[in-house]
């Protein structure tokens, strides 16, 4: 398991960036300060580092990293996502973009001939 600061620090940046897609962004946050304000306890000078370490440690052994890429990504790498796309319905674009945001599963990457990360 990571140990490195770098390590540490790319866990805390995937663990934001998931934080950010789910509902609530920040508020519902494992590293939200416990202070009443929206400070990421990452962020404070005052913070305890070994709880800090604990808590990435923890959440990166319950969310390992997606084998595969994001619909995005692939889109992205196959030149098909269209750089502005109209939606008729708000519920419409954030169930398009809940899903583009989530790893392509193992059995149809298979199909597409995606190599593990």
């Amino acid at each position: 398991m990571a140990n490195s600061f770098i390590d540490i620090f790319r866990i805390k940046k995937r663990m934001c960036k998931n934080q950010m897609n789910e509902p609530g962004g920040c508020a519902g946050c494992l590293l939200r300060s416990k202070g009443g304000c929206y400070t990421c306890e990452f962020d404070r000078v005052d913070s305890n580092p070994a709880e800090i370490e604990r808590i990435l440690l923890k959440w990166a052994k319950e969310n390992p990293e997606p084998k595969y890429p994001t619909w995005v990504e692939w889109f992205v790498e196959q030149g098909m996502l269209p750089e502005k796309v109209e939606y008729t319905s708000e519920k419409v674009l954030k169930t398009f973009a809940e899903c583009l945001n989530k790893p392509i599963p193992e059995d149809i990457a298979e199909k597409l001939e995606l190599e593990a990360r």
